[in-house]
């Protein structure tokens, strides 16, 4: 491939290096704590690049997302909501890596 755009970042960077054309590029945008801290280490060897999005968040980006949220012009995809008491068990689910949304955690009090 001339471009991996990865949201998971759940292989190995060979497994991305072996996919590319010999000047291809992988970008990262999220996902595998292990795999995100090797490509900032050893990302860029040869022509094939493996390099991370990263991104300062704008406060008028942020007002402008929320509008869509609050109008439901954009809805979110949660797969699991964890209590509190069950953040363990939340962050398992998570590092399993087979959610299909985002994994919320209530604050609320559920007393």
């Amino acid at each position: 491939y001339e471009l991996i755009l990865d949201v998971m970042a759940r292989r190995s960077l060979s497994d991305y290096r072996r996919s590319l054309s010999p000047d291809g590029t992988c970008i990262l945008v999220g996902g595998s704590t292990s795999v995100i801290q090797k490509a900032m280490l050893f990302g860029s060897r040869g022509q094939k690049n493996i390099r991370l999005l990263l991104h300062k968040p704008n406060p008028d980006d942020l007002a402008d997302m929320n509008e869509l949220f609050e109008g439901g012009e954009v809805v979110p995809v949660v797969d699991a909501v964890y209590p509190l008491s069950e953040l363990p068990g939340a962050f398992r689910h998570y590092a399993e890596g087979n959610h299909k949304g985002k994994v919320v955690i209530s604050m609320a009090d559920t007393t």
